[in-house]
């Protein structure tokens, strides 16, 4: 066992595929979320690591950000989540609300951000 927690997440086990799904959907929305400020803020040509130190402060910490971001700001693209295997989760994660008849808005846009990325020729970068 990797670690000492152990979530009952459903009836059945055997589950770990779609929690896992739910993860990486999770993954993939947070680096979309972060883009588009930080995006804006550069447009209006504020410093993106002053409003990282700034998103990291904490009254308004938020790990994910504080962690993919940081990688982004310090160049460091070590791999981590594939641009392609996102993709891939986020598509499958989208295929199960489907068939549980649930709806998806910020995956879908997630998963045309990933797509975009793909057609650019990004399939095994490491996302931010």
């Amino acid at each position: 066992m990797l670690g000492s927690q152990v979530f009952r997440i459903r009836r059945n086990p055997g589950q770990a595929a779609a929690v896992n799904l739910f993860n990486n959907l999770l993954a993939g929305i947070y680096r979309v979320d972060a883009a588009e400020p930080f995006a804006l803020g550069a447009r209006a040509e504020d410093d993106p690591r002053a409003l990282y130190e700034l998103v990291g402060a904490p009254s308004v910490l938020s790990w994910m950000l504080v962690d993919r971001v940081g990688r982004h700001h310090a160049d460091e693209y070590k791999p981590r989540a594939r641009t392609d295997v996102l993709a891939n989760d986020i598509a499958l994660t989208l295929e199960l609300a489907r068939n549980l008849g649930a709806d998806g808005p910020l995956g879908e846009l997630a998963r045309e951000i990933f797509e975009r990325a793909l057609a650019a020729g990004w399939p095994t970068r490491t996302t931010p």
